[in-house]
């Protein structure tokens, strides 16, 4: 998610600009305001902010701008965001368009620096590739980092993991299978992955506490058929999901567990295969989960492949499931309030599904974007690959070309799907960082990011 911006409106911004808005029709003009600004000696695939309070004078000259802190300043401070975690590529911008491997594999990131309020680096750990895969989780108000160490076609038996706290400090290591989700307790969920594709099928999950010590182990239920290797924690940590699924085929097993490792319920899926590509599952702490699963049918001369958005409840209960009129690479996420399910396709749709009973509320399809049916889809166009929402806006990134070329970032209106903005990056590598209530992109080829709002 790097790019470069020879335009890059978002890093010259200054307060209240106006920008003229690019998009036709439904569109209204909206202030992008920056209030924050960073630049680093290397190009960033990813940066993860935490919160301090900041004497006035700390917060300008650290970046923050003049307008914003006189407009929010307290008593002579002001909660700022900061980057604490920053992912340094490995490849510099010779990075790939999907955003989660960018920003978590070795093969792209070859350096974790830790951050304090003041932008002094705590430490650094360098991320290994050499020896085999390692690949970054984080917990969901990312409290904690997992470096997990996946096989190779070379190193068939590297595995295990190391746990860290949120300033870079080793907590513990864990020797056998990898680690692949972790929670802000610090509990872990590893499996025995394989390198192979597809991989081998009997695997089970083992749950840690923050100390490495096992808790439970969590037999898989169909070990001729189905594999362990994704797992996630809902927001709050008392739950988490872990999927069984076949190696690149159905079945599934959807199992939810509490943190103690006990089977809260589950849900066999025999038909459905699931991708395990993090951006097609979201969590609500209050609500559940969605979910993104294919389901392909084979017939004498044809191949049927369908994608369902699916939800549960924390009882592994399924509540609603809806499908969805083309397929793609996915990323669902839920709005702030809880009550809507957003979903885009890689080709160009964007979906807005009531949580209560997955009833759409709106849809939006790119001039662009193929039909049902189309057997080719367009190159050369802004594929949706990133999805963030804030203040109930939807953010889109789109990127464009084989190598990531150009990128466009969209706006949408959350509740009516109205396009309210439409930037294009011509020559430009943008990708979304991790903020708080701030939107956060990151420029790789100017090696900086950028917060900013929306005023309407």
């Amino acid at each position: 998610m790097l790019w470069k911006l020879n335009l890059i409106v978002l890093s010259i911004f200054t307060l209240s600009v106006k920008l003229p808005v690019l998009a036709q029709d439904d569109s209204q003009e909206i202030e992008l305001t920056t209030i924050y600004e960073k630049n680093l000696d290397e190009v960033i695939v990813d940066a993860i902010f935490d919160t301090a309070t900041v004497p006035i004078e700390t917060a300008k000259s650290l970046g923050w701008k003049q307008g914003y802190v006189d407009r929010v300043k307290t008593r002579g401070e002001l909660k700022i965001e900061y980057p604490s975690i920053v992912k340094i590529s490995r490849r510099g911008e010779k990075v790939s368009s999907r955003a989660t491997r960018t920003k978590n594999s070795s093969y792209y990131v070859k350096e974790l620096r830790f951050y304090n309020s003041n932008n002094s680096i705590l430490k650094s750990i360098a991320i290994s590739w050499e020896k085999g895969a390692d690949y970054i989780y984080s917990s969901p108000q990312k409290k904690h980092l997992l470096v997990s160490k996946q096989p190779t076609e070379y190193n068939p038996k590297y595995s295990g993991g190391v746990l860290y706290d949120s300033r870079g400090n080793e907590i513990v290591e864990i020797q056998g299978p990898s680690p692949v989700a972790v929670s802000d307790e610090g509990l872990m969920i590893a499996a025995n992955l394989d390198w192979q594709e597809p991989f081998q099928t009997g695997g089970s999950f083992y749950l840690y506490d923050k100390n490495g010590y096992l808790i439970k182990k969590i037999e898989n239920p169909d070990k001729e058929k189905s594999a362990a290797f994704f797992a996630k924690f809902s927001p709050d940590g008392q739950f988490a999901i872990l999927s069984f699924s076949g190696t690149g085929t159905e079945p599934t097993y959807l199992y939810v567990i509490d943190k103690n490792g006990k089977i809260l319920g589950h849900c066999d899926l025999p038909e459905y295969r699931f991708s395990a590509r993090t951006g097609e599952m979201a969590e609500r702490e209050d609500e559940g989960f969605a979910v993104i699963l294919d389901k392909i049918s084979t017939g004498a001369l044809t191949l049927d492949w369908k994608q369902y958005l699916f939800f549960f409840d924390w009882s592994g209960n399924l509540k609603w499931q809806v499908p969805l009129e083309i397929r793609g690479d996915m990323v669902v996420k839920f709005s702030e309030d809880g009550l809507r399910v957003y979903v885009i396709s890689g080709v160009g749709y964007l979906w807005c599904f009531n949580t209560k009973d997955g009833d759409i509320l709106w849809k939006h399809k790119e001039a662009w974007a193929p039909g049902p049916r189309q057997k080719r889809w367009p190159k050369d166009v802004p594929r949706f690959r990133e999805l963030e929402i804030r203040e109930d806006k939807v953010f889109i990134i789109g990127k464009e070309g084989k190598g990531w070329e150009s990128s466009t970032l969209f706006v949408f209106e959350g509740e009516t799907g109205n396009l309210l903005k439409k930037i294009e990056y011509p020559q430009g590598k943008v990708t979304l960082g991790e903020a708080h209530s701030s939107v956060s992109l990151i420029n790789v080829s100017n090696k900086s990011f950028t917060l900013f709002k929306i005023r309407e």
